[in-house]
């Protein structure tokens, strides 16, 4: 028999050794997306509330929260975090913040034998505050979770039923201005809470008296726009509100260097497992691979081609190779939203139907589409008959021999174009500013 021989994908060194993985559509713009602990799961919330669950390895939703929800719908999801409180062959878990300050646990089940359907087991949701939720987080063994409202924080612990048990209360004294990031984590028995205004309050867990005691505010020299955390807890990136961002070690709170220039605005950032390196993504369509030991670029990953904007993204480890996760935060009209999945990993071969099938276009991208070719279609046309008018004119006044300017005749030739084409102003400046914005518009793209 003749034996096939199985090539091995190519890994391009320009993108840091990363290649396509997955393809998955998404119908709106996110707010954010996490992987879960597994590497298997991915969390993605839109701009609407909704929280999509996606199983990697197959590329399908695998359940809803939120608005549109297969659950018990609680409103729209404002944060998520992942939880991973037990080893396997113990599952993950979801911890959801919606409207109104209520949160839930979500447990994931796994495939029912019975009948081959994805399994959760979701706990009733509960009033945690009063006030909306405006960070969420979760520590390094999975079991206590930390929320943040405008005027307090509370301690959470989960049990082993994925059942939420209040620790302790802080109000929350905040001066005039302060804005609370949703960055807040936790760094060994430590809490730390990012403030927009040059501040990283901080709070010390009791475990023993089930209290958290404050440790002080350390002040930071600029204004802060973002915190990422490294998995493993000594790194940190500030991100400055007005471009750039500084690398600090954990816990001391150490300057270690400049890793983002001032002209560099960073849109997400997440760490790369197992290497000394950052994946960021900026105002482009882009995402790319830093190291950090010479602070340079090792690797381009493109996302969009266009306009659209790629700005939300996950890194996590699967076992022994890395996945890295980006979204779309901005689409243009000719470039719906999208989430692609990259992997280092040179034995993964990515599903057929994700790669070769082309992503459909939506009822408002076709719609945008005529719009422009029709606007186009009707500014060449409008160009054509004023340049007609001008020959026309220009012509007159050489054989009579009068000379009154190519920007007269040109004045002369609208208003020809004006009268005789469609008889009214109103009609003209729709052909002539919407064709030419149209014309700009799709030419941006």
């Amino acid at each position: 028999m003749a034996s096939h021989a199985v090539s091995t994908p190519r890994i391009s060194h320009s993108a840091g050794g990363f290649r396509q993985s997955h393809l998955l559509p998404l119908p709106k713009e996110i707010k954010y997306l996490k992987i879960s602990p597994n590497g298997k799961l991915l969390g993605v919330l839109d701009v609407d509330g909704l929280l999509r669950v996606w199983a990697l390895e197959t590329s399908e939703v695998i359940i809803t929260v939120g608005t549109e929800s297969n659950l018990p719908e609680e409103g729209p999801v404002t944060h998520f975090c992942w939880a991973q409180p037990y080893a396997p062959p113990f599952g993950v878990g979801l911890i959801c913040a919606f409207e109104g300050g209520k949160m839930q646990t979500i447990e994931y089940r796994g495939v029912d034998p019975k009948d081959a359907r994805q399994t959760w087991n979701s706990r009733e949701a509960f009033q945690a505050h009063e006030g909306e939720i405006t960070s969420l987080s979760i520590d390094s063994s999975h079991t206590y979770v930390f929320s943040v409202t405008s005027d307090q924080i509370r301690l959470w612990h989960m049990g082993p039923s994925w059942d939420m048990t209040h620790l302790a209360t802080d109000s929350l004294e905040l001066e005039l201005g302060d804005r609370i990031l949703s960055n807040s984590f936790f760094s060994g028995p430590c809490i730390w809470m990012p403030i927009a205004t040059r501040v990283i309050r901080t709070w010390v867990i009791d475990v023993q008296g089930v209290r958290l005691s404050r440790a002080g505010n350390i002040k930071v020299p600029f204004d802060l726009r973002a915190i990422v955390v490294s998995p493993d807890e000594r790194w940190l990136v500030a991100l400055r509100s007005a471009g750039g961002g500084h690398l600090y070690s954990l816990p001391d709170f150490k300057h270690t260097k400049v890793v983002f220039g001032a002209h560099e605005i960073i849109e997400s950032v997440s760490f790369v497992h197992g290497r000394h390196a950052l994946i960021y993504s900026d105002r482009s369509g882009v995402i790319r691979l830093r190291d950090l030991s010479t602070v340079k670029d090792i690797g381009v990953l493109t996302h969009h081609k266009g306009q659209s904007i790629a700005g939300a993204i996950s890194a996590s480890m699967n076992g022994t190779f890395n996945i890295v996760v980006s979204a779309t935060i901005r689409a243009a009209a000719l470039e719906p939203p999208r989430i692609m999945v990259w992997t280092d990993s040179a034995s993964i071969r990515p599903p057929v139907s994700d790669i070769s099938a082309p992503m459909g276009m939506t009822p408002r991208t076709r719609l945008i589409i005529l719009i422009i070719a029709a606007l186009r279609v009707l500014f060449v046309f409008s160009v054509a008959k004023i340049a007609y008018e001008f020959g026309i004119i220009v012509g007159r006044e050489k054989n009579s021999g009068v000379e009154s300017g190519r920007w007269t005749c040109l004045l002369a030739a609208g208003g020809r174009f004006l009268s005789l084409t469609y008889g009214s102003f109103g009609y003209w400046q729709v052909a002539i500013i919407g064709g030419l914005s149209g014309f700009l518009f799709s030419k941006a793209l």
